[in-house]
């Protein structure tokens, strides 16, 4: 990737003062500088700042990390001082026929930038300019450097800050608009081999509970759901972490984080024939965030409000920064409805009303509209023949097929009538070995993490639950390993309270360090019993476990009441479908639960919104207030290696106060046909949007 050009006089001159003064100083000796400049310094950093208010070209960077990238990237100077490179920068550009003119200089800046999309991190643009400097040695500082621009700045007679202020953001926003021009415009088809037609046909083990994917979070609704919607951002599936538009063309952040303006574009439609604009995002949003109808209200618990410029420009206020904001808004659950639907469903005030569960609440604007649905059975859908994407999507259409029983699903699946099989976690390693066997040139196996892990929920009102030493014996005597080896035949990791394959958890080194995580059973099964007794419960006590219906979970539940049992916890456990489950949750009618959990996006905020003493997920009575503090700190940390250290203290907390328990975090595994195209796994919630299957084709249009 080419983010510089490079900048046409200012870069070339510097670096070729910088080499020049490389070769002649030869030395790491700083020469005396010369008297400091008469006239006054120009507030370089302040003109930057107020240039970056109002435009941004890459959604999100700050002048900060600008500076910090420069400073990166003339680390490697040596010898050379700041009043070196000032006086030589002054002559160079003095040499200039006619001079340079600030309109000049921010032209080049532009140019400079000209060529960056949504998503290039500091390190890239570091790299660059590292490249174009190459032949410099270590030594410059970034405070060095903007002390040598501010006194080259200060040599340019007749030149005044807000000369130059205006001339940066004369460029800037001319760039801006042609930027925002190429976003709205039509994205090109794709090109090459790819054929057209087919209808991919995959499994889920439970029917729907409901359509409205800002309330139900499990993928038995947002897997077939979620393809008829788009979200106003997405994920580059190809290139993680990497955030790309969607319903918004462009968009801008404010200096201080908490004013987010999106572009959004004008030729979509929803599936109905109704226009999309900004009062669709804005209502979306304001459900979301309605607690009353929404599960992901807790994760945009920073959200304040919206409002709508015109009808296609949203603004969008925080309460505060929320580094995670965006990654939020490109997450599966995230998406777009009708003005109509979302305030219907937000004045009902009831997400069970009887609206999620119509067909006509399914008006999206994505690839693939609705066909039908038969509760339990099937969900259908066909191509979205007017959909904003040219070309997109290339199959005919998409079923979901419901089989409760993981035999069936394999049977159906070695028979053709299923062109995958296991989106989620239901594919069993030894199934999958077998089906490898026998068609092993035709059958695709894919692996990778997943942010889901299984949870055994707590209510922390319940005695003696609401003992830390009854709940520390629990983590002791579930053995990780073997319940992994029980329920899922190896297909997980263990780890603490945020998935491991981040690097936002804790160290492996220093979390094997709890006694949790000890490979010695009986050392970890004394320390349980001792506990229990310091909690005056050396007989135990009698409990109901629920679990959500799902083989791998029962199994799952299975084992731990066998490793229960050891230190006399007698669990009953009662097997329910998935909307009795969640509805005891949201009302906190439980003692403890096996309800698999995953997060909306795979971010800290994510994981751990809901553990916030008054968030709307807090269905289990946890309170902490250093874990509050750290959490909020977290969130609005934009330095990831800050934030890291912050995550890292929060691990910390949890693994004293254990909330809930945690046996494993599952691995996400599919099989597929291999005429099944563009079907990968590089997100950790790939099960959840896997790219809306609009990039996603047949061989010859046979997708089994």
């Amino acid at each position: 990737m080419t983010v510089v050009r490079v900048w046409p006089k200012f870069l070339f001159v510097l670096s070729t003062v910088l080499l020049m003064f490389s070769l002649a100083c030869g030395t790491q000796e700083e020469a005396a500088p010369p008297a400091p400049p008469t006239p006054t310094p120009i507030d370089v950093e302040g003109i930057v700042s107020r240039a970056l208010e109002g435009v941004q070209v890459q959604p999100g960077i700050t002048s900060e990390e600008v500076a910090n990238t420069i400073q990166q990237a003339l680390a490697e100077q040596p010898g050379v001082t700041s009043q070196d490179v000032a006086n030589e920068i002054a002559k160079a550009l003095a040499a200039q026929p006619g001079g340079v003119t600030s309109n000049e200089m921010a032209s080049a800046i532009a140019s400079a930038l000209e060529q960056q999309r949504p998503g290039i991190t500091t390190d890239d643009v570091a790299t660059e300019i590292a490249k174009a400097l190459s032949a410099q040695q270590p030594g410059v500082t970034g405070e060095e450097v903007a002390a040598a621009i501010q006194s080259a700045l200060s040599e340019r007679p007749g030149v005044t800050e807000e000369q130059v202020a205006a001339a940066i953001e004369n460029a800037l926003a001319a760039q801006r608009a042609e930027v925002e021009a190429a976003a709205m415009a039509m994205p090109a088809p794709m090109t090459g081999d790819i054929d057209r037609g087919g209808t991919l046909v995959f499994p889920t083990n439970e029917g729907i509970i409901s359509f409205d994917v800002h309330w139900t979070g499990t993928y038995n609704a947002v897997q077939p759901v979620g393809s008829t919607y788009n979200s106003i951002l997405t994920y580059d599936q190809r290139a993680p972490g990497v955030i790309l538009p969607e319903l918004a063309a462009h968009w801008e952040a404010d200096s201080a984080g908490t004013t987010y303006t999106f572009r959004l574009r004008d030729d979509v439609n929803f599936h109905s024939g109704t226009p999309f604009t900004c009062a669709d995002a804005k209502a979306s949003l304001d459900k979301m965030t309605n607690s009353k109808v929404s599960t992901l209200a807790g994760v945009l618990a920073p959200y304040e409000s919206s409002s709508c410029e015109d009808d296609a420009t949203l603004s969008v206020t925080l309460q505060k920064p929320m580094a995670a904001f965006l990654t939020a808004m490109a997450g599966a659950r995230f998406v777009i409805q009708p003005k109509s639907i979302a305030d219907a469903v937000v004045a009902s005030e009831d997400p069970r009303s009887g609206l999620e569960k119509q067909e006509d609440f399914l008006d999206g604007t994505g690839p693939f509209r609705f066909v039908s649905h038969q509760q339990g059975v099937e969900f259908v859908t066909e191509a979205n023949p007017d959909y904003w994407k040219p070309g997109r999507p290339f199959l005919d259409g998409y079923k979901a097929v419901v089989f409760p029983d993981l035999t069936q699903m394999s049977l159906a699946f070695r028979a053709r009538q299923l062109s995958t099989v296991g989106l989620a976690q239901h594919l069993e390693p030894s199934v999958a070995n077998q089906i490898l066997e026998q068609y092993p040139d035709e059958a695709v196996l894919i692996t990778a993490p997943r942010n889901a892990w299984h949870n055994i929920m707590i209510n922390l009102d319940k005695e003696p639950w609401n003992d830390v030493r009854v709940r520390k014996a629990t983590w002791l005597v579930i053995d990780q390993w073997e319940t992994i080896d029980a329920a899922i035949e190896g297909w997980g990791t263990p780890g603490a309270f945020i998935g491991p394959h981040l690097d936002f958890a804790l160290p492996e080194e220093e979390r094997n360090t709890y006694s949790f995580f000890s490979r010695d059973k009986e050392a970890r099964l004394a320390e349980a019993k001792a506990l229990m007794d310091e909690a005056g419960l050396a007989d135990g006590f009698s409990d109901e476990l629920l679990v959500r219906f799902g083989i791998s979970y029962q199994k799952a539940a299975l084992t731990a009441q066998q490793d229960l049992a050891q230190i006399g916890i007698d669990i009953e456990v009662s097997t329910v479908d998935t909307a009795t489950i969640v509805s005891r949750r949201n009302a906190r009618e439980y003692s403890i639960m096996a309800l698999p959990s995953s997060t909306p996006f795979d971010d800290p905020d994510g994981y751990w919104a809901r553990f916030q003493c008054d968030n709307a997920s807090n269905f289990f009575g946890y309170c902490n207030e250093r874990f509050d503090e750290l959490f909020t700190m977290q969130s609005q940390e934009l330095d990831r290696q800050k934030r890291i250290e912050l995550t890292h203290d929060i691990e910390r907390v949890l693994l004293e106060d254990l909330p809930d328990q945690r046996p494993y975090y599952w691995w996400q595994a599919t099989l597929h046909w291999n005429n099944v195209q563009s079907w990968e796994m590089r997100l950790a919630d790939w099960t959840y949007n896997h790219d809306r299957l609009e990039s996603t084709w047949c061989r010859g249009g046979q997708c089994r």
